[in-house]
């Protein structure tokens, strides 16, 4: 016998889109430590240039 599918109801829905809003709103909120003094978006930058 095959299984049943299910669709989740809006309510269900719902739930689950404010739980990851949630989440991603406690990822962002972390805190990220102490800077190491890395500028990513210059090493970035000079990788880049160096591709040229």
């Amino acid at each position: 016998m095959a299984e049943e599918i299910t669709i989740p109801t809006t309510t269900q829905t719902q739930r689950a889109q404010e739980c990851m809003t949630a989440m991603r709103r406690a990822v962002l909120r972390a805190p990220l430590g102490e800077s190491r003094g890395i500028d990513i978006g210059a090493e970035i930058a000079e990788e880049r240039a160096e591709e040229r």
